[in-house]
């Protein structure tokens, strides 16, 4: 008996679609593509037991899904939210991840029979510009006393070289 026909067994409550070798089909299903309800757009590439998906850019909740839901791997903890390269487990109905403006993303997992799996994200995250920051340096005043009891207003730069 192959390993396959064993493995296969641990999945068989999956009865969604399944490829040519018998592995369930995978889907990146969220709220940017309304979990997928116009039909499988967003499918796994799939190399032994190793599915990956490159997507130009992720934001806002989901998760990985077989065609009829019944394999879908989500967060632990409802709110697990990724802002870059993370590595989280994936658990058989878990909680929706959140993605939050990731740029050029990788997701790759290895389908499993224990219920979990460990899934890779690699991104790069959108600059996003800061309310209330301007980019300017900061500048730091400084009142100090004069020998002769005089005040001082110093002005230094963030290095502390004096200004004025």
């Amino acid at each position: 008996m192959t390993a396959l026909a064993l493995w296969l067994p641990a999945v068989a409550g999956a009865a969604g679609k399944a490829d040519a070798g018998g592995y369930p089909l995978m889907y990146l299903r969220g709220t940017f593509n309304n979990w997928a309800q116009g039909g499988d757009t967003q499918p796994f590439a799939r190399s032994g037991k190793t599915y990956t998906i490159t997507v130009g850019e992720l934001d806002g909740e989901w998760k990985v899904s077989n065609s009829d839901w019944s394999l879908n791997y989500g967060g632990e903890s409802p709110g697990t939210t990724l802002v870059g390269d993370a590595t989280v487990r994936g658990v058989q109905d878990g909680a929706n991840y959140v993605a939050r403006k990731l740029k050029n993303v990788t997701i790759t997992f290895d389908l499993d029979s224990t219920g979990t799996t460990t899934i890779v994200v690699k991104a790069t995250r959108e600059a996003t510009a800061v309310e209330g920051l301007s980019g300017t340096l900061p500048v730091l005043y400084i009142t100090t006393m004069n020998a002769d009891g005089t005040l001082n207003d110093e002005i230094n730069s963030y290095t502390l070289d004096h200004k004025n």
